[in-house]
């Protein structure tokens, strides 16, 4: 293929690799964006449970660990605990934005395996 010939001459499976590594990375930046939200929302409004998660930032205070507290804050429900309705909506978002995207990325990598 020379540069400049259209998407139309590549293979489909290309195509769509390419169309959901854009979406992917779309969907990591909205990512960090909603973990943004939550950790600002709990440092103000939930102090206890921001400080119980070590006071997690997105890049200077993340771990191994605080990515664990994050993930058991987002799946097993430990929201519900600090009844706050925008605090929960933030977290069903997360929620979802999270399996959509390891969804996408398994879809990914299956189409990676197949162009080779």
């Amino acid at each position: 293929m020379v540069w400049g010939d259209g998407i139309d001459q590549l293979p489909f499976e290309t195509v769509l690799y390419l169309a959901l590594m854009v979406v992917l990375l779309g969907m990591g930046v909205i990512w960090f964006w909603l973990i943004a939200r939550l950790y600002r929302r709990l440092e103000r409004d939930h102090p206890e449970k921001y400080l119980a998660m070590g006071k997690p930032t997105l890049f200077w205070r993340s771990s191994l660990v605080s990515s664990f507290d994050l993930l058991r804050f987002i799946f097993l429900q430990e929201h519900r605990e600090l009844n706050d309705a925008h605090l929960s909506r933030l977290r069903d978002r997360m929620r979802l934005l999270l399996l959509t995207y390891t969804l996408l990325l398994a879809v990914e990598l299956f189409l990676l395996a197949r162009i080779g």
